[in-house]
């Protein structure tokens, strides 16, 4: 079995890997609660130039909480390509990794205890080296 497994280093990029998951599925679970709560009123409406000018009313106001949402999605796979390089013990990756995991923080409750985690094995981690034994 290897030591590889179960730095501290690679828990961390696990841990941004989960939270990268985390974000990307709420985004697309509030994105399609959106798409749906506006999808309905536009394809009920009676008549085709009604359909136009409802969908025309609705989607105007959601321009700004689709850049949001986009914004988390950038977010989510950041989490995910840093987690990954950091497991491959990029030195890059690292800095990357306390940026992602201060901005994780605002992601309350489940990005701030994720967060603190990953600080946490950043600052225990943070000169490891990889080292495989027992192979």
């Amino acid at each position: 079995m290897s030591n590889l497994l179960f730095t501290n280093t690679v828990k961390a990029g696990r841990l941004l890997r989960m939270l990268g998951w985390v974000i990307l599925a709420f985004t697309l679970g509030v994105g399609s609660a959106f798409g749906i709560a506006l999808a309905i009123p536009v394809f009920t409406a009676l008549d085709a130039s009604m359909q136009s000018s409802l969908a025309n009313a609705l989607l105007r106001p959601m321009v700004p909480v689709a850049w949001i949402l986009a914004v988390a999605a950038c977010f989510g796979i950041a989490f995910l390509i840093v987690g990954a390089y950091i497991k491959k013990y990029k030195p890059w990756a690292k800095v990357s990794w306390v940026l992602l995991a201060l901005m994780s923080l605002i992601y309350v409750p489940i990005g701030m205890m994720i967060g603190c985690f990953v600080l946490f094995y950043l600052a225990k981690g943070w000169k490891e080296r990889p080292t495989v034994t027992g192979l």
